[in-house]
C-alpha cells in the first residue's frame, strides 16, 4: 500500500491537471468526494472554495489510519475495498431516492 504522502501527492496531481486550479467551487468538490460539500473541511481563505488540500485529506482520510499500517497486505486490500463499497453504496441509494421522488 502507497504511503500517505504518495496517496496525497498522486491525487493532489490528479486533481491538478483535472481542473488547472488550484481551489474548487462546491460543485467540483461534490463530484470529487462524492459527499455534500459542506461536509469537506476547508482551509481557503476565499468563500465557498476549498483548496485541493481539502479535498484531497478528505478523500484520503479513511486510509490514514495508523493501525492501517501494521495490517498485513490483504487485510489493508479488504479495508479499502469494504471502505469504498460502503460509499458507493451509499451515494446509489441516494441516487435512486432522488429517482424516485423526481
Amino acid at each position: 500500500m502507497m504511503s500517505k504522502s504518495s496517496l496525497d501527492r498522486d491525487l493532489t496531481l490528479y486533481l491538478e491537471r483535472k481542473y488547472n486550479k488550484v481551489f474548487l467551487n462546491s460543485s467540483e468538490v461534490e463530484v470529487e468526494t462524492l459527499a455534500n460539500s459542506n461536509s469537506v473541511p476547508s482551509t481557503s481563505d476565499k468563500a465557498e472554495t476549498w483548496l485541493l488540500r481539502d479535498v484531497v485529506e478528505f478523500i484520503n482520510k479513511p486510509f490514514y489510519n495508523k493501525e492501517l499500517n501494521k495490517m498485513d497486505k490483504k487485510t489493508k486490500k479488504d479495508y479499502v475495498i469494504t471502505h469504498i463499497s460502503k460509499s458507493l453504496d451509499k451515494v446509489w441509494k441516494e441516487m435512486d431516492y432522488e429517482a424516485s421522488n423526481a
